[in-house]
């Protein structure tokens, strides 16, 4: 019998609950479900990687793998060679602020004149693409739970952050939100598996298990 394929599943998003320290977390969940399934196919790893190789890496034509929880919005211009699966969750993304000292979308976006507290290397365009009438000054953080504290403290005026990171913090912390406030941040999106198109079989096989997990009801839960 033949030894089942490794495949390995790159994942940079390094915060609950994509991956949480005690391993119950939605990429392990993830192996799980594709490793159950795979009948002695393919045998996937977990390996964290930063988005900057991530990005390097498919930019190979002959690049193997999987790479979970994005969307071809984010991969411009790699999207288009590479073959996507169906959505495995759909999220949003949140403005997060202090109940105490709430701002507005309008304020945040257009108004500025206040501390955003974001992780290290991320861009946010749309802050980007307008600039604020008063210059945001911006404080980076390596972690989601360090960027969380820091508003909690008032060291910044607001953060953000994805809906279901928030989720998972509120279930953490029920001091939470009790002192926060969300705003949403843009549009929902899906999260999706991506491989190379070289290698048909697998994208098949990707595809049809993130189908099986979207139509199951437990599914992201992280009950044991």
């Amino acid at each position: 019998m033949a030894e089942p394929q490794a495949v390995p599943v790159y994942v940079y998003h390094d915060y609950p609950p994509y991956i949480a320290e005690d391993g119950r977390d939605l990429s392990h969940a993830l192996i799980d479900a594709l490793n159950e399934r795979a009948t002695g196919r393919y045998h996937f790893e977990l390996k964290l990687l930063p988005r900057r190789r991530v990005d390097r890496l498919i930019a190979s034509p002959d690049w193997r793998g999987v790479v979970a929880w994005v969307n071809p919005a984010w991969l411009k211009p790699s999207a288009e060679r590479l073959q996507w699966s169906p959505p495995l969750l759909r999220d949003t993304d949140l403005w997060v602020t202090l109940r105490e000292r709430p701002l507005s979308r309008e304020q945040i976006e257009k108004q500025g004149g206040y501390r955003l507290g974001s992780l290290l290397g991320h861009r946010y365009a749309e802050l980007e693409r307008k600039r604020t009438a008063v210059p945001i000054q911006r404080f980076d953080t390596p972690s989601m739970e360090s960027l969380a504290r820091m508003l909690m403290a008032g060291r910044v005026d607001v953060i953000t952050m994805p809906a279901l990171t928030e989720d998972w913090l509120a279930e953490q912390w029920p001091q939470w939100r009790a002192q926060v406030v969300t705003l949403p941040r843009g549009e929902p999106y899906p999260r999706l598996l991506l491989s190379n198109s070289a290698d048909p079989m697998l994208a098949a096989y990707l595809a049809g298990v993130a189908q099986a997990l979207y139509r199951d009801p437990r599914w992201p839960s992280l009950e044991p």
